[in-house]
């Protein structure tokens, strides 16, 4: 079956993202807080979610995912003589998509991963402190610690986490991004006219931040939980955003789409030279690559230029890395 250049221009894209934002100090590049609006960061992973719905994987490779998200982890906690952490981007997308592809769970992909949500928060309010079951900031107290999300968490990995007391990429929001692929499934099999997904991603998007509002307490914006109104937010944007990708691919120059097919037939092999070139390059802190690099160029550019010309250089080279392994028919392969 021939691959859907579409798609790999989508992943190419969100897989170039999530590099630059990996590795940017830039403020409007940063992530949201614990609670709150979603920033441009914070429809990244989220989209490459929804795009892992569009291309099962079987059980092998996401287990594989798994691994490899840990054995880079092991690599950069070695490298900045810090705790291993186990919870991570790779280890959350294999769990997840373990649960959307399951063949035994079927009734996920017959309700759009409606029952994991129900799961979700079956377990976040039972397993969360009667006052403050999402730890909203409405609150006296925000502590992430009394989330079931930590609960769950620190029970299975210790302190084994981002921080001692929360990880983003914890257990319990596996069910929700697994819901963000089965929605993405659904998104691929629509017959619906461009506008009418145009028309019912806005929908998704209005109805979460409407629950955002009126159910605070209940439905707040979290990235860090991956509550259902984040859920929704952010399957919007990245239906709006496939959809104004697929009417804008037809006019990109052969160069820039054909970089970004390669890139997305490569998303994996990225994400571990992303990862890799960014221990490599911040090894040091002070006296590393970056932090010497973005010296030299603040004296000619200035701060805020520097760090966006460092993050493109890095974002360049991946991308150039895909067209490499494009070209030697390099890849993993399990």
């Amino acid at each position: 079956m021939s691959r859907d250049p579409v798609r790999d221009v989508v992943r190419g894209l969100t897989s170039l993202e999530m590099t630059f934002v990996n590795n940017s100090n830039l403020q409007w590049a940063a992530h949201s807080g614990y609670v709150g609006q979603i920033t441009y960061a914070d429809t990244i992973f989220p989209c490459f979610a929804f795009l892992s719905g569009m291309s099962p994987a079987p059980m092998r490779r996401s287990v594989g995912l798994i691994g490899i998200g840990l054995s880079l982890q092991t690599v950069s906690a070695f490298a900045n003589g810090k705790r291993l952490r186990i919870p991570g981007v790779l280890q959350r997308l294999g769990l997840a998509s373990m649960i959307a592809n399951e063949p035994s769970l079927e009734i996920l992909k017959k309700f759009n991963g409606l029952p994991l949500v129900v799961l979700w928060y079956a377990i976040s309010l039972l397993g969360s402190t009667s006052a403050n079951p999402l730890a909203h900031p409405d609150y006296p107290s925000n502590d992430l610690s009394n989330t079931a999300q930590t609960k769950i968490d620190t029970f299975v990995f210790g302190q084994h986490l981002h921080t001692p007391t929360f990880d983003p990429e914890g257990l319990l929001g596996s069910l929700t991004t697994a819901a963000s692929m089965l929605i993405g499934q659904s998104f691929q099999k629509q017959t619906a006219s461009t506008s009418e997904k145009a028309l019912e991603s806005i929908g998704m998007i209005a109805v979460g931040e409407a629950l955002h509002y009126l159910l605070p307490k209940y439905a707040p914006i979290s990235k860090s939980l991956w509550t259902p109104s984040f859920l929704l937010v952010t399957s919007g944007t990245s239906m709006l955003k496939y959809l104004a990708v697929e009417a804008l691919v037809p006019y990109l120059p052969k160069l820039v789409q054909s970089l970004l097919v390669d890139v997305g037939r490569r998303s994996l092999e990225v994400y571990i030279v992303s990862t890799l070139l960014t221990i490599m390059v911040r090894y040091g802190g002070d006296r590393g690559l970056y932090s010497r690099g973005k010296r030299f160029l603040e004296n000619v550019i200035g701060q805020a230029s520097s760090e966006l010309v460092m993050n493109l250089t890095i974002t360049g080279l991946v991308a150039a890395s895909a067209k490499f392994m494009v070209s030697q028919k390099i890849r993993l392969q399990w």
